[in-house]
């Protein structure tokens, strides 16, 4: 896995930009699987490259594969996400597929558009993203999202059910 990063002044604000690079599974050592959790803290960064890994939360067609669902478990778990649209960073031949993606911390999400052009000089396309915002803009404060898709439904169920028949049956309809 390589990495470079730069800090960008915006006023009195900074920008962290991250490329990454890593190789696809031909070119590492087996059961090779990268941990970018490291990289995924802090306010106005961006995370950003060629993961060489396929899963749909970058919009990928390939479907999932090993490497994509480790990744795609580490942005889960942080509170970074990806800002890829419903659009292909490669394509070769007649395959289109997402081995690009650009991560955010939460402070930029809402803020960030993403884009790939097209290009004649490489199968991978360039990305466009642009950050809108004034250039004085001031670090917002850390945000806790959920995942629902993680959540123990059945868990939950049996918890809630549980505890609603603990409750005494009401005897007036206007008491609570």
């Amino acid at each position: 896995m390589e990495c470079m990063g730069v800090a960008v002044k915006c006023g009195t604000a900074e920008v962290e930009v991250l490329n990454m690079y890593i190789p696809p599974l031909n070119s590492c050592a087996s059961r090779y699987m990268p941990n970018i959790s490291s990289l995924l803290v802090g306010n106005n960064r961006l995370v950003l490259g060629d993961f060489n890994a396929h899963h749909e939360l970058w919009h990928s067609v390939l479907g999932n594969d090993q490497r994509g669902m480790a990744l795609a478990e580490q942005i889960d778990s942080s509170t970074f996400c990806t800002v890829n649209e419903d659009a292909p960073s490669r394509i070769r031949g007649d395959c289109h597929s997402s081995l690009d993606i650009s991560i955010v911390s939460p402070g930029l999400t809402n803020d960030v558009t993403w884009q790939s052009v097209i290009s004649l000089g490489s199968d991978h396309l360039p990305i466009i993203i642009a950050i809108n915002r004034p250039p004085d803009f001031i670090d917002s404060e850390r945000r806790t999202f959920l995942n629902h898709g993680k959540a123990n439904w059945q868990g939950f169920r049996e918890y809630t059910n549980r505890r609603f028949r603990e409750l005494p049956n009401p005897s007036d309809v206007m008491v609570i």
